[in-house]
């Protein structure tokens, strides 16, 4: 197989499997919003949506604020923007999750290219697209 034929194969083979990838962990903003990995998603996305409109990164319950369990730095540098992107809906949060979804199997893809061709990269994507 020439060169020119072998990309072209491995271009194939990587849109393709970002293809699977987009139609698997594809989700609507509306039902990401019922927020379902309860308390995590909602601390992270109700952070968020506090960093945005308030500037203060915490959780009003009743009335009172309190601090989230977690660090700030995943609602603060992937979920708020995203929220400023898209608009304040609690299920806006899933784009960049998304995005990094597709990202890691893209990264898996051109890891096990590089350590044994196409066969390894076609294996590892479809290999982490079964993890749950």
């Amino acid at each position: 197989m020439t060169d020119g034929a072998n990309r072209r194969l491995g271009i194939a083979l990587l849109v393709l499997i970002t293809v699977q990838a987009g139609v698997l962990l594809f989700r609507w903003p509306f039902s990401a919003s019922d927020l379902e990995n309860v308390p995590d998603s909602v601390e992270y996305v109700t952070g968020a949506l506090r960093l945005v409109d308030h500037g203060t990164y915490d959780i009003t319950i009743n009335g009172r604020s309190f601090p989230p369990r977690y660090p700030p730095w995943f609602s603060l540098y992937v979920v708020a923007p995203a929220f400023l992107a898209f608009g304040p809906e609690p299920g806006n949060g899933i784009v960049p999750v998304f995005l990094f979804g597709l990202g890691g199997v893209i990264a898996a893809f051109l890891l096990g290219k590089r350590l044994s061709g196409y066969a390894g990269a076609w294996m590892s994507s479809l290999f982490l697209l079964a993890l749950p």
